[in-house]
């Protein structure tokens, strides 16, 4: 593994990243910015360091710290003093906004721990170690070095998700961003990582958000590679990235590729098929080795205008490609009722999948402690696909399969989000959020078909969160409306509720609990919907059901916290339940058994 980076800035700029800073702002439980407030940097053992007090707006800097361990006390007369363990400080640091509790109450929501971690009932704050970064080769690979709890890590496809199977959501400061993008970060370009558990409406069913707080350079650039190669076989895994700053302007591209080769590989499996009758039919699919490969690119050059706490304008062009070509498989089939009756099968596939897109973000911090952010997302999405199937016995196709498609799909996302902040703490969310899409499908070979599919979801909601002593919470509903149409076929409409509900209680520094609930509603994919059938084998077939509905996924969870230096142990339980579930569904039709979707009584 290699990372190369080369820097282009000034002077001035040079300096100022060869100076170890810790930097943040202050605030009070009303979001109101803490003016003089005192910020003194001492030893593990209370030696005085250094000190400033904050400014008009809250904000402090402490300038050429050298590394070590050290605590940051922050005390204002009215207002609980807080503390903050620096342990390892080796980097210049931003603590991000502080919130000092009122002197009548008890600080319970923010806890101080080792390794530059702070973590808070709602979320938690890590600042890389240098060893970290380090050991990282891009924003992907640096969360498995952070350890975050019930993370999962994918570092051959980049993927990131939960350890109950719920998505996590990846931004970078504050805006929704790919893996890909999170792929070719810079580890050094890292401030922080803010992650947070059942972060709300805003984002779905996502089960956590990630957020990577990254510096911008005034005045410079960098470019860097970073990947892996096997030497033995055709794994590889590069990205290259790049950017150029000036000003609050910012132009970065990025550029990747995994290739994957496989010299041995094959599909073994035994079947049962049950007929009306109650007979049944055991067959055996016995595979010879073959060889296979696929090549995943993806790309994008953005431009971003950007000035802190004010306002970000972020343009992006990109595109994914992936090719999976000639998989070639040979093998025998077996049947235990027919012994002596041996089949041979001849299976190849090519896949090739090319979608190009545009993604459009604005954000600005409005007058009264109000924010607005608005995303459009065109998509466009080109598919095709060749395969054949052939079974032959004594040498004579028995059956002879071939299927060629040819997939074009149109999407338009946009979205709004307004937020707006009050004296006491608390914040009122609203958001709309709606998607349309086209498919259009043509199918050609032994099956002939052609069809078009339109389908759009709205959703809509409303969301506050407050804070009651040592007990904050989160309400909020959306709403959900969901529509399809195949041509040639009715279209249904239907409307669902999103109701939301987290409590979180601090005990102390160490122990807290929380509560989530919240019911989200699945929508169906149009591969799922479409009612085009395609042939599998001699007694198999897939086809969608465009008789499916969306339908509501509940979950509840329960969590116990406790988080001190560097251990955070937690205990949590989580039920879920779907009601008209949609699952696999297989039933007979004219002597084949069909492999398709329906809404289930419940799972």
């Amino acid at each position: 593994m290699k990372r190369i980076i080369l820097s282009m800035l000034c002077l001035t700029a040079c300096i100022s990243l060869m100076a170890q800073n810790i930097s943040g702002k202050l605030v009070d439980e009303a979001q109101q910015p803490l003016p003089y407030a005192n910020v003194v940097l001492q030893t593990v053992d209370s030696a005085f360091v250094t000190g400033t007090t904050t400014g008009e707006k809250g904000e402090f800097k402490l300038q050429k710290i050298v590394a070590g361990d050290y605590r940051l006390a922050i005390s204002s007369i009215g207002y609980q003093s807080l503390y903050l363990s620096l342990q390892g400080f080796e980097r210049t640091a931003d603590v991000g906004t502080l919130t000092l509790a009122d002197a009548s109450q008890e600080l319970g929501e923010v806890t101080v721990t080792a390794s530059s971690r702070v973590s808070r009932a709602d979320q938690k704050l890590i600042f890389p170690s240098k060893k970290q970064i380090s050991a990282s080769n891009n924003g992907v690979d640096m969360l498995r070095h952070l350890m975050l709890p019930r993370l999962r890590v994918n570092s051959m496809d980049g993927s990131v998700g939960m350890t109950d199977g719920s998505s996590v959501q990846l931004c970078i400061n504050g805006r929704k961003a790919t893996k890909e993008e999170v792929t070719a970060l810079l580890p050094e370009e890292v401030i922080r990582v803010e992650f947070q558990e059942d972060p709300g409406l805003r984002y779905g069913d996502a089960g956590a958000v990630i957020n990577y707080i990254v510096r911008r350079y005034e005045v410079g650039g960098s470019f860097g590679y970073n990947g892996m190669q096997s030497l033995k076989s055709g794994f590889g895994n590069h990205n290259l990235t790049g950017k150029v700053n000036f000003k609050q302007s910012e132009i970065s591209f990025y550029y990747g590729n995994r290739l994957q080769y496989f010299n041995e590989i094959w599909f073994d499996k035994n079947e049962t098929f049950t007929f009306e009758d109650g007979s049944q039919y055991h067959r055996s699919q016995y595979a010879e080795a073959n060889k296979k490969k696929n090549l995943q690119q993806w790309g994008a050059v953005t431009y971003n205008l950007q000035e802190t706490d004010k306002y970000m304008l972020n343009a992006t062009v990109g595109f994914s490609h992936y090719n999976d070509p000639d998989l070639r498989m040979k093998g025998k089939l077996y049947t235990e009722e027919f012994p002596n009756s041996v089949t041979d099968r001849e299976e190849w596939n090519h896949d090739r999948n090319l979608s190009p897109y545009l993604d459009l973000y604005f954000q600005k911090n409005l007058k009264h402690k109000q924010f607005l952010a608005l995303n459009v997302v065109g998509t466009y999405i080109n598919t095709k696909n060749r395969s054949s199937y052939t079974e032959l016995l004594s040498g004579e196709p028995v059956v002879d399969y071939y299927s060629g498609i040819r997939g074009k799909k149109y999407s338009l996302i946009g979205e709004g989000i307004y937020e707006k902040a009050f004296k006491d703490g608390g914040k009122l969310s609203v958001g709309v959020r709606h998607t349309q899409g086209y498919t259009d499908n043509d199918y050609n070979g032994t099956l002939q078909y052609s069809s078009q599919m339109k389908q759009a979801d709205t959703y809509a909601y409303a969301q506050y969160n407050g804070k009651w002593g040592k007990l904050g919470y989160r309400l909020g509903m959306g709403v959900t409306r969901s529509w399809f149409q195949q041509i040639g076929q009715e279209d249904y409409e239907t409307y669902s509720l999103n109701p939301r509900l987290n409590l979180t209680y601090a005990f102390n520094d160490q122990w807290s609990i929380s509560l989530n609930g919240n019911v989200n509603t699945m929508n169906p994919s149009l591969s799922q919907l479409s009612a085009v059938e395609q042939l599998t084998d001699s007694l198999q077939s897939e086809r969608g059901n465009p008789n499916l509905k969306p339908y509501s996924y509940y979950r509840s969870t329960f969590r116990l916290n406790y988080s001190k230096g560097k251990w955070d142990i937690g205990l949590r339980n989580q039920y879920n339940y779907r009601d008209k579930a949609i699952m696999p569904h297989i039933y007979r039709e004219d002597d084949r058994f069909v492999h398709s979707y329906a809404n289930h009584s419940s799972f």
